[in-house]
């Protein structure tokens, strides 16, 4: 006859039969493929989203203002609609979340086209001359980032993903309380160039 404790060690013995094993490590393997695919997903870069895709400048316009930048405020002029400058890269996730997340959004998307002359800027390239002077002129610390310039002045900036970009759907007015820092971006551009 078998007393309480050896009962209990009958049952805390593991399997004699390796089926339990061989289901851990297909588990461990599928989680794995999906990690991996998920990453690779995140790596992936995102599309250019439908706003800043139709706005973008042609070479001919940039050739002739200077920069993508430069051209995206001369159209601000011709319109009276500010920029949105949206700067982003594609070795950054967090970009890349924004831009699948709010800024593929298609009420957010509306809102940017109705509102703004978006103009993107890639910081892909880290070496990118052009990219560098809108980086210290802007004074863009960090990506993703999100401004607002109208007549000539940064009025709002974001930086980091925005998941509630549909925040700033009351109009650029309300995205002047994210921050106001009042840039001459035209004079500084200018002199950046000189």
């Amino acid at each position: 006859m078998m007393n309480d404790d050896q009962n209990l060690e009958t049952q805390a013995a593991p399997p004699k039969s390796g089926k339990s094993g061989l289901a851990v490590l297909v588990g461990g393997v599928a989680i794995a493929v999906v990690a991996l695919a998920v990453a690779q997903i995140v790596r992936t870069p995102a599309p250019t989203p439908p706003a800043l895709a139709d706005a973008a400048m042609t070479e001919a316009e940039i050739s002739e203002h200077g920069g993508v930048l430069e051209a995206a405020l001369a159209k601000s002029d011709e319109t009276g609609k500010p920029v949105l400058a949206i700067a982003t890269a594609d070795w950054c996730p967090p970009c890349q979340e924004l831009k699948r997340g709010a800024l593929a959004d298609a009420s957010v998307d509306a809102f940017i086209s109705e509102s703004f002359i978006p103009v993107s800027l890639d910081f892909t390239d880290r070496n990118n001359a052009d990219m560098q002077k809108y980086a210290a002129t802007l004074q863009i610390s960090g990506i993703p980032a999100m401004l607002v310039i109208d007549d000539d002045r940064v009025i709002a900036r974001r930086s980091g993903n925005a998941p509630r970009l549909s925040s700033w759907h009351g109009g650029h007015q309300s995205a002047v309380a994210i921050a106001s820092t009042g840039l001459p971006v035209s004079s500084l551009l200018a002199k950046a160039a000189s």
